[in-house]
């Protein structure tokens, strides 16, 4: 069977449209709190520096994790060249009960050391928790990622502000990745996002 160009396009177009759709009807356990911590223009302005503004010693890089668009690779990349992160990976181990900022390295076989400071700011509970330690101000991290840009800018203040980067991949890939990944993802500790049925 022949698809033709006109089709597959009509198709793609669609597929799109239906992501977005339900990214705007559903919501997450996070909407809640990430009302409560809604960060005004002002304060974005403030806590965010701009790509012209001089770079300072005291601004922090924080990666704009968008799922399914290198994360991962970027936080091997940033960990292999010694660079301390601040992710869903600072909590493991027991550190989520931590009642101070500390830096911890982790050894996985094969893989040389990965510090991490022992925050998770891949949550929106775990911004208001790395805000209340003083991550910003601490200077442990040298990046940090997370999905919640408007929300982690509120844990950074205007003398140690949030640096922004981000890599972006086509949507129809990120879908189909993500498919994909559901299928074989055991290790995932989010609920809803290992899914051995679809491979059915």
């Amino acid at each position: 069977m022949d698809i033709s160009k006109r089709s597959v396009r009509k198709i793609a177009f669609l597929t799109i449209f239906a992501l977005a759709c339900f990214g705007f009807l559903w919501e997450s356990p996070n909407d809640a709190i990430s009302r409560r911590a809604s960060v005004t223009d002002d304060q974005y302005r403030q806590n965010a520096g701009y790509l012209s503004d001089p770079l300072k010693e005291k601004d922090t890089a924080v990666y704009w994790h968008i799922p399914k668009s290198s994360g991962s690779t970027m936080k091997i990349y940033y960990g292999c060249i010694g660079l301390t992160l601040a992710t869903q990976s600072g909590t493991t181990a027991g550190h989520e009960t931590d009642r101070t900022l500390q830096v911890w390295e982790r050894t996985l076989p094969g893989w040389s050391p990965v510090k991490f400071v022992n925050v998770d700011t891949s949550k929106i509970e775990g911004v208001f928790r790395a805000k209340n330690l003083g991550l910003a101000e601490s200077g442990l991290a040298d990046v940090v990622f997370s999905p919640y840009p408007q929300t982690v800018t509120y844990m950074f203040t205007p003398s140690h502000q949030a640096r922004f980067f981000a890599l972006f991949r086509h949507p129809i890939e990120r879908a189909v990745s993500l498919f994909y990944y559901q299928q074989v993802a055991t290790w995932e500790r989010t609920e809803g996002v290992y899914q051995p049925e679809l491979a059915d």
